[in-house]
Order: structure tokens, then C-alpha cells, then sequence
């Protein structure tokens, strides 16, 4: 999936977003993910704090770092919780700089909000697509996110939305198709709208 685009991926709590990625990327060769909520242990794990988190440059080596395009990079992240927005930083900026990586970033709306993006996620949103990296990113609440960072998305997967105010606000995005298919789906059904605004709907196996 290493084609350069932004995509962002939203719903409830529950409603398949992480099988989501799970299905389609456990076979990716070079991806990095942050891991929030310890999810993803389909991944091996670097814990930043069991590995001299007090030097960013640690990460490099953790993720067998090199600059070939067939090396392979797999990886999870969980952070320390008062560092996350520094890590999220660095390890943006170098999926930038490897190039030909997807990186997956979980609950973006810690990382963006109306008038702010964390530094690293600017770089992916903004640069990503030069350098080949893919930029996934993940969210329960997709009007938090930056307007910069929603503006840059190129696909999405949208899966259930129950709260009124939240259809409200995707209805200023999307069309008002769209938004009453996302109310009415279950779990692990999703929409993925593509950039010319056509859309088809898919199913998470598990």
C-alpha cells in the first residue's frame, strides 16, 4: 500500500477500525505504527520506555533503520504518555525521510485538532506522497481533526457513526448519502469514499 496517498479512517469505538488495518496491512514489508491502546500485537513491539527513551536516535536502530527501499521495517510503538507528542514528531519525520514506508497513526485526534498539527504528522500530510510514504491515520472523532490534515486525505474508511453532533459535522464533508450509509452501518461494515467522491462498501473478515 506504499503508493503515497493519506487516508484517513474513522467510527466508533469497536466498529472494526483496527481489524481494518490489521486485514489489509499484516503483509506490508516496511510499516511503522503508533499504537495507543496496545492493539496491534500482530506487530513486534518497541517500547520506548524499556529502550533508553531519553535518545530519540535509539528508534533507528529499533527499526532496523536503512535507507533501501526492500529493507524491511516492522514495527509498533507504544509510547510514554508524556513524551507521545515529541515521538510522534521523530517518528514521523523519519518515515519521511526512509521513504517507501506506511505509517499508521492510531487516535489521530490527540495529534490534531482545528488549529494545530503535531509536526511530524504536517510532514506526512503535506510531503508524504514525494517520498512514497503512505500516511494512515485513525480516529473516532474525525471533526476534531485539522482541516490542513482533512483537506490532504485522499481516501476514507468510514465505519459506523452513531452521535448526532458527529453526522452533523461529517455532513459538511461528505454527502448526505454518504453520511446516513455511515449511521446505518454495523460493525466491521465500512464506506470507503475515494477522492472523486465515489465510494463502494467493504467488510472486515476476521
Amino acid at each position: 500500500m506504499r503508493d503515497g496517498l493519506t487516508i484517513g479512517i474513522a467510527g466508533i469505538t469497536g466498529s472494526g477500525k483496527t481489524s481494518w488495518v490489521r486485514q489489509h496491512l499484516k503483509d506490508e514489508s516496511r510499516l511503522i505504527l503508533i499504537d495507543v491502546r496496545g492493539e496491534h500485537n500482530w506487530l513486534p513491539l518497541w517500547v520506548a520506555e524499556e529502550n533508553k527513551s531519553d535518545d530519540l536516535e535509539d528508534a533507528l536502530a529499533a527499526v532496523s533503520i536503512a535507507n533501501r527501499s526492500d529493507a524491511e521495517v516492522r514495527f509498533r510503538f507504544l509510547l510514554p504518555a508524556d513524551r507521545d507528542q515529541v515521538w510522534v514528531e521523530f517518528l514521523g519525520k523519519l518515515a519521511y525521510h526512509i521513504g517507501n514506508v506506511t505509517f499508521i497513526l492510531e487516535e489521530a485526534d490527540i495529534y490534531s485538532n482545528a488549529n494545530w498539527d503535531n509536526p511530524g504528522v504536517r510532514c506526512l500530510h503535506n510531503y508524504s506522497r514525494s517520498q512514497g510514504v503512505t500516511f494512515i491515520y485513525l480516529t473516532r472523532n474525525l471533526p476534531a481533526i485539522s482541516r490542513r490534515l482533512t483537506s490532504n486525505t485522499k481516501a476514507w474508511v468510514l465505519f459506523r457513526q452513531s452521535e448526532p453532533r458527529y453526522l452533523d459535522q461529517l455532513e459538511a464533508r461528505f454527502d448526505e448519502e454518504i453520511v446516513e450509509i455511515v449511521a446505518g452501518l454495523d460493525d466491521l461494515e465500512y464506506v470507503q469514499v475515494f477522492s472523486d467522491h465515489t465510494w463502494e462498501k467493504g467488510i472486515v473478515t476476521l
